[in-house]
């Protein structure tokens, strides 16, 4: 018989220290997790999803998008829906946002765990806890869904660095571009 709620049980097998920018981030995620709950539907202000950034090995580039609800440069992604686990968001997220599908036998190790504190001023969303992963792709699958993008493209870090704001987002480039920044501080 299905869980009545979204799985925290596999966002604590995923998540560790390693993937978190800080202790804050880490108590912060210890605390959250407790609470149960994960999906918007569970807890329409602080819920969890995943971020993915498709990588391109050969030319050492990833694949960003403008996003038209955030208005900036961002890697897609979505939020968990109920009883889904964050493997099960990353294939369906994928797929809806970017029209590829992926093997669930070859979705790699997250990379990422980052809290977004949201400053808006609309009350239906204040935090997103995001699991990020770095997805091997040519794009030659993509079929952007351009209702929820104004532009895509593919980018060096350099470019991404110079269009991407999100702190989050700069984070997870990072540890794809730089390896060494996955060390714990």
């Amino acid at each position: 018989m299905p869980s009545t709620s979204s799985q925290p049980s596999s966002w604590i097998s995923l998540v560790t220290r390693d993937l978190c920018s800080d202790d804050a981030a880490w108590q912060r995620f210890q605390t959250r997790i407790e609470q149960g709950g994960v999906s918007r539907e569970e807890n329409p202000l602080s819920h969890f999803g995943v971020q993915f950034v498709p990588l391109n090995q050969k030319t050492r580039e990833v694949f960003l998008v403008h996003h038209k609800k955030a208005n900036q440069w961002i890697a897609a992604g979505g939020h968990v829906d109920l009883h889904e686990t964050p493997e099960q968001t990353l294939l369906r997220e994928y797929f809806e946002e970017l029209g590829e599908q992926l093997d669930p036998k070859t979705v790699p190790s997250p990379i990422f765990f980052s809290i977004l504190d949201i400053d808006l001023t609309r009350p239906t969303c204040q935090t997103h806890h995001d699991l990020w992963y770095a997805i091997p792709s040519d794009g030659s699958h993509f079929q952007v869904d351009p209702t929820e993008f104004y532009e895509t493209r593919w980018m060096s870090f350099d470019e991404a660095r110079a269009l991407v704001t999100d702190q989050n987002n700069l984070l997870a480039l990072e540890r794809i571009f730089l390896p060494a920044s996955r060390t714990v501080h």
